[in-house]
């Protein structure tokens, strides 16, 4: 193979010449692919044959009907941009192939045919070397293209959004890292993707090269914040204990502010706190602190935060609370005084544990699992194991709701929301991670347009999604908890 290649570069330069003047005047290639056995001199001089008549008479041609040997007709062929002068490969279903056993037959647009003119046996070496080189080339390219058929989301008709995953995204993480849980997902202003994961949720078996002694090469727990670009790139990490601050002991939940402030939570048994960093990790601001929680009334302590959203323009953040309160609550975002808190259809909560799966029930569930704040000021709040979104104003007035599969068991079908990347925000993405799904519906009216993802571990598929956010171009991207242990990114159609 490392001769073939080194062939393919003298390759390059030998035929680059005559490439280049074809080039210039072959546009489209007809042709057809006849089976033989193997590759012998006929494939290669009627392409040769072709090239030199293209040249000479400046015709076009176009490239259609290869069959396979032994397959069925492929429906849709295209020559390979990077080399597309009739050489011994092409793409099959939506798969790169090599195919040496190939015949062609060029045939000009007038139908006339080429006189056969000898090829010298070096040249044929040559371009089987090129081919191999460009195969090479084109392969890693190609492979990511086909993935990303696989679109799903809105029905065609409803015209909404629709998505591919991008099972690329994120580039491999260096420093032998490894995520653990992924318990949060943001996207900043800048459009830099920012994830919270839990680095003890690794097993031994995963962070066997942390180990005394070491069990494997792999792996390392990477830190628990991490910020990514668009492309998957780790632009920086940071995160855990450190001086002034309780760092919870099972995170849970990450906001990134206009500011670019970074705000994260925490759901472990004594987590009660959220905590304000800069976005290089220098610590600003917590409010409340670990402990035992003072339920669902106390102004001062929270009780096991799922999540919060900041309304810039009033300074104030609404803190999804949470596994252990019944509540949204504020507090002013800079000096963390409490302002206000109600529980569900805007009521005082009560702590009293009513059946879950109740939709129509007067106190939210646990957990509090989301709170989102929308263009036209309105606040919506994933009441998980409910299975419903409640949609408030700012003062906590309650506006309307929406249940979602309301059948679902487990921990329920509304684990977190996003609105659409468009001004009116027409849209919600709903993560169930119940049902490992992205449910699509009118913020407006709550009708699901259709849905993304499915139970299973390949690319676009979900385990415990858990958590979404979206970028200002409609990329959205999640995070799985329990063993899903992911971040993918959907683009949009």
């Amino acid at each position: 193979m490392r001769r073939l290649l080194a062939e393919a570069r003298e390759a390059i330069g030998i035929v680059g010449k005559r490439i280049a003047q074809i080039e210039a005047f072959a546009g489209c290639f007809v042709m057809q692919a006849e089976r033989t056995p193997g590759m012998g001199s006929v494939a290669t001089d009627r392409a040769h044959s072709g090239f030199l008549e293209a040249a000479r008479k400046r015709q076009a041609f176009v490239v259609s009907n290869i069959i396979e040997s032994g397959a069925d007709p492929i429906d849709a062929v295209e020559p390979n941009r990077s080399w597309p002068y009739g050489l011994p490969f092409h793409r099959l279903r939506g798969k790169v192939l090599w195919q040496p056993a190939v015949r062609l037959r060029i045939q000009s647009i007038s139908n006339k045919p080429f006189q056969r003119r000898p090829l010298m046996r070096p040249l044929r070496r040559i371009l089987l070397a090129a081919s191999v080189a460009a195969l090479t080339m084109t392969t890693h390219a190609q492979t990511a293209q086909q993935v990303a058929q696989r679109i799903e989301g809105a029905s065609e008709a409803s015209g909404g959004p629709r998505y591919g995953v991008d099972a690329m995204w994120p580039k491999p993480l260096p420093n032998n890292w490894l995520l653990g849980q992924v318990a949060g997902i943001a996207v900043a202003s800048d459009d830099t993707i920012w994830v919270l994961h839990r680095p003890a949720s690794l097993t031994d078996d995963e962070r066997g090269a942390a180990l005394t002694p070491k069990r494997s090469k792999c792996c390392i727990a990477a830190p628990p914040v991490l910020q990514f670009d668009r492309e998957g790139k780790l632009l920086q990490s940071w995160g855990g204990k450190g001086e002034g601050y309780d760092w919870p002991g099972n995170e849970h939940g990450i906001y990134v502010d206009p500011k670019n402030n970074v705000w994260i939570g925490g759901n472990g048994p004594k987590d009660h706190m959220v905590l304000k960093f800069n976005k290089a990790g220098k610590f600003l601001l917590q409010i409340g602190k670990p402990g035992e929680s003072k339920g669902s009334n106390d102004t001062e302590q929270l009780g096991r935060p799922a999540h919060m959203e900041l309304d810039a323009a009033a300074d104030e953040l609404y803190v999804a609370d949470g596994y252990g309160n019944r509540r949204v609550i504020v507090f002013d975002a800079t000096s963390g005084q409490y302002k206000r808190h109600w529980g569900a259809y805007g009521k005082k909560p009560d702590d009293t544990k009513l059946p879950d799966y109740n939709p129509e029930s007067p106190q939210f569930g646990n957990p509090v699992h989301c709170v989102r704040l929308m263009k036209d000021d309105l606040v919506y709040v994933c009441d998980r194991n409910n299975n419903r979104i409640q949609v408030f104003k700012k003062n906590g007035e309650f506006m309307r709701q929406f249940a979602y599969e309301p059948a679902t068991q487990g921990s329920g079908s509304v684990w977190d929301l996003i609105p659409s990347e468009d001004a009116a925000q027409r849209y919600l993405m709903i993560a169930d991670g119940t049902n490992n799904e992205v449910r699509i519906t009118e913020r407006e009216s709550g009708k699901v347009l259709g849905t993304f993802g499915r139970s299973g571990r390949q690319a676009g598929d979900f385990h415990w999604v858990h958590n979404i956010a979206i970028d200002s171009q409609g990329s959205i991207y999640t995070a799985e908890v329990d063993t899903g242990k992911r971040v993918q990114r959907f683009v949009k159609q």
